[in-house]
């Protein structure tokens, strides 16, 4: 069964926990018996954001892994640091946003895509990580297509402060009342055109403010909809800064 590494963690003195990413079967945990001793020929395998065939067994209480073959590593994308950092904030995303068993091979497609994007630097990898975020929501199905659309009516360098509401996906000119000020979020219209770009892939230069700006409004968004805490950006400020 092909799948994709999402994470690995201690589990107990030599065994470790590894959830994965698999078309058939979605999020899935399994338990890799003897993968910390350097004599264990699946732990190389089994690194983070790597493609590979993994084969396992139901237990009395777990599943285990009985063998694991690399399939793809992405080179290429290991070897930017920044890359692999934006590849691993996305992998521990999904490993709170995911429910184990839920299939949904779009997810699975939309990864393994991406990862295969920016290994092939087909995707830049300025926006690239907001592109995958907004696509996310999308398969999740919270669509964020009338924020983005209303990012043709404004310039980059718009300073006008709107208001989107996560509740019914306007955008508001104004404040709205009082009782939906909680499921709103504040957003300038250079912030809305830089939303646009991201939706598309499209690299362009703006300012670090925007740029925080976008990340803070997509991190507004995948708390809301999903109802889970979402992982510190900081990685991502990282990875903005020392472009």
């Amino acid at each position: 069964m092909r799948a994709i590494v999402l994470a690995r963690e201690a589990y107990r003195e030599y065994d470790q926990r590894i959830t994965v990413l698999t078309q058939e079967h979605g999020k899935q945990v399994y338990i890799a018996k003897g993968v910390k001793k350097i004599t264990s020929k699946n732990s190389g395998a089994l690194e983070p954001c790597s493609l590979v065939d993994i084969h396992t067994i139901q237990g009395k209480e777990s599943k285990y892994v009985t063998s694991v073959h690399l399939i793809e590593v992405f080179f290429v994308l290991r070897q930017d640091m920044h890359a692999l950092l934006c590849a691993q904030h996305i992998a521990q995303t999904m490993c709170r946003v995911l429910a184990v068993g839920e299939k949904d091979v779009r997810v699975y497609a939309l990864f393994f895509g991406w990862l295969s994007a920016v290994n092939n630097r087909s995707l830049l990898l300025v926006h690239c990580v907001e592109y995958f975020y907004i696509s996310f929501l999308e398969v999740l199905g919270y669509s964020l297509q009338d924020i983005i659309a209303f990012g043709s009516a404004v310039s980059k360098g718009d300073t006008t402060w709107y208001y989107y509401s996560f509740a019914d996906g306007r955008v508001y000119t104004k404040e709205v009342a009082p009782n939906q000020e909680r499921d709103c979020v504040r957003v300038s219209g250079a912030c809305i055109a830089a939303l646009q770009e991201a939706s598309l892939g499209v690299s362009v230069k703006i300012s670090v403010s925007v740029q925080q700006e976008l990340r803070e409004f997509l991190h507004a968004a995948l708390e809301y909809y999903t109802e889970k805490p979402q992982s510190n950006w900081s990685v991502i400020e990282y990875v903005v800064q020392n472009e």
